[in-house]
């Protein structure tokens, strides 16, 4: 998904506003391990937890941004959660990876990983900007999904290739 209403650092990006707006691919079926990948700018700290990343189906894989400590955090399904960063505040922009492999999930904000399970869910129609949580105000520059669990070495050439285009830190 790449947009062209906005800007990250001069380069084309797309905002969702926190009401109503929502992006969705169409629907496929992928099992873990898979690896999500993602660019973004926070627009606003929400009152409350809103989905960055989710899924139409079954809402999980969610990565999400709270207002409590502005946490940024991935779940795999309810009951399993990785805090990927605390202290989000506005304008901060960021890098993550997501690789949902079940009790061997990393989740990963500019290039520093946490370890962790996210459980076993896998994913069928990737969504951006709303889940169960409700809508994210977001400026987001790009989101990939790879069919596998990337190596720590495709992981890190992946996170430094994407810090440097969107200028991260």
């Amino acid at each position: 998904f790449h947009g062209t209403g906005e800007k990250i650092n001069g380069k084309a990006a797309f905002t969702t506003d926190g009401a109503s707006q929502q992006l969705f691919s169409t629907a496929y079926a992928l099992p873990q391990p898979y690896t999500r990948c993602g660019a973004f700018q926070i627009v606003t700290i929400p009152s409350g937890t809103k989905d960055i990343f989710s899924d139409v189906l079954n809402v999980f894989p969610i990565l999400a941004i709270a207002s409590s400590g502005s946490l940024c955090k991935m779940t795999g399904q309810s009951g399993f959660a990785i805090t990927l960063k605390a202290g989000v505040v506005v304008n901060d922009k960021f890098v993550t990876t997501e690789t949902y492999n079940g009790a061997s999930s990393i989740g990963s904000y500019n290039g520093v990983a946490t370890v962790g399970n996210a459980g076993t869910n896998a994913i069928s129609q990737p969504r951006i900007g709303f889940g169960g949580d409700g809508y994210a105000n977001v400026v987001v520059g790009e989101m990939i999904i790879f069919p596998q669990a990337l190596s720590q070495s495709d992981r890190r050439i992946w996170e430094a290739t994407a810090k440097q285009y969107w200028s991260t830190p």
